[in-house]
């Protein structure tokens, strides 16, 4: 009479149901990755639209600043946008060289109507006997630490006099913070890396970001931990929470951090200039809560309100608009850098300054900070 079958051992029913595990975990993220690739979510243009390149950040891969490449031995112009540039310098020729990211490029605008471009206009009508070529390198999508390394790697070849950062105060104090924590780092990191190319791993992050950005109802610590949120459960690289922050009377440790790597860039950028001979100033670009006196937030209007009904501490009391500026005022002056501040000429005029329900300025706009500029020329443009 047979006996009975015999028994699977231990280790391998466990090795078993281990492996079929694993095999549903693989073939549920497979068809995760193609649904949402299919069907799309919240955010995932922030994937399809740009990438994270260690020294440039996350800018739109058909940016104009990855096609520019400048071999002075080689080349004899270049071009950036609809701008021709020969690399030779006539002899009695001043350059201006415009760095900054939309606000300076002047998004949604043309070119043409950018502040720098206005200003060239300007001086060439003020100053006919002057040979001033003033170039708008303004890149979409940049934080000060990638125009830091743009100057650094490509347009210094352009010979500037003169380089001028316009500071784009809605977000560029706060997205510094997503790049590195000092200019000279190169690493991307495995996790944004794979964020980039796959969908579903860039939706669990958002998810994982937007459960840790505010606080849980049912107790006052944060429900995560995670490093670019605040102590107020504001993260640093949402466009209005992260404007929000940078105007608390009281600053939270990680706003602390981003005006002290904002204040290290622009040290960087006075060392360049001494080590290529061109001299350095920055131009404020005032946000829209500044110039009005209340806080206006075209993207997320509502952030504070959510950020408090979540339990956050912020209140409207405890924001003040003119913090940004003031700081950035007492930091350039402490490093010696001529600050150009357009927000009182800009308050006379309003809202009309700037695009209708957006940050950027409007070609008025643009025409006021070019009018600043000019207004102010001997305290930044070099003379004979």
């Amino acid at each position: 009479m047979p006996g009975p079958p015999p028994t699977t051992s231990w280790p391998r029913r466990v090795l078993t149901r281990a492996s079929l595990l694993l095999v549903g975990l693989v073939l549920g993220a497979l068809i995760g990755e193609v649904l949402l690739r299919v069907v799309g979510y919240d955010g995932d243009h922030g994937r399809r639209g740009s990438l994270f390149d260690s020294p440039y950040g996350r800018v739109l891969p058909e940016n104009w600043i990855y096609r520019l490449q400048i071999d002075p031995e080689v080349d004899r112009e270049v071009q950036i946008r609809s701008q021709t540039i020969p690399l030779e310098k006539a002899p009695e020729e001043t350059r201006v060289l415009f760095v900054g990211d939309s606000g300076t490029a002047g998004l949604y605008l043309d070119i043409e109507h950018s502040f720098p471009m206005q200003l060239a206009e300007r001086l060439d009508r003020t100053e006919p006997g002057h040979d001033y070529r003033v170039i708008n390198g303004g890149a979409t999508g940049m934080t000060n630490v990638g125009e830091l390394n743009l100057l650094r790697d490509k347009l210094r070849h352009l010979d500037p006099d003169v380089v001028v950062l316009g500071l784009f105060l809605a977000n560029d104090i706060n997205f510094n913070l997503g790049h590195q924590e000092r200019p000279e780092a190169r690493g991307t990191g495995w996790l944004a890396r794979l964020s980039a190319s796959s969908a579903l791993v860039h939706f669990l992050q958002l998810s994982l970001l937007d459960r840790s950005t505010l606080r849980g109802p049912w107790n006052d610590s944060p429900r995560v931990a995670l490093p670019l949120i605040d102590r107020d459960g504001v993260h640093m690289l949402n466009d209005s929470a992260g404007e929000i922050a940078t105007y608390v009377r009281e600053p939270s440790e990680l706003t602390e951090r981003a005006f002290g790597l904002l204040r290290s860039v622009l040290a960087d950028f006075v060392a360049l200039g001494k080590e290529h001979d061109f001299s350095f100033a920055v131009l404020l670009i005032p946000t829209r809560s500044a110039v009005t006196g209340r806080l206006e937030l075209t993207y997320q209007p509502a952030m504070l309100t959510d950020l408090m009904k979540h339990g956050s501490p912020l209140r409207r009391e405890d924001l003040d608009f003119s913090l940004p500026t003031q700081r950035v005022l007492a930091m350039c002056a402490d490093l010696g850098i001529p600050c150009i501040d357009p927000t009182e000429r800009m308050q006379r005029i309003g809202e009309d300054v700037f695009l209708p329900d957006d940050e950027h300025t409007s070609i008025r706009g643009h025409g006021v900070l070019a009018e600043e500029l000019l207004k102010n020329r001997d305290a930044w443009l070099p003379s004979d």
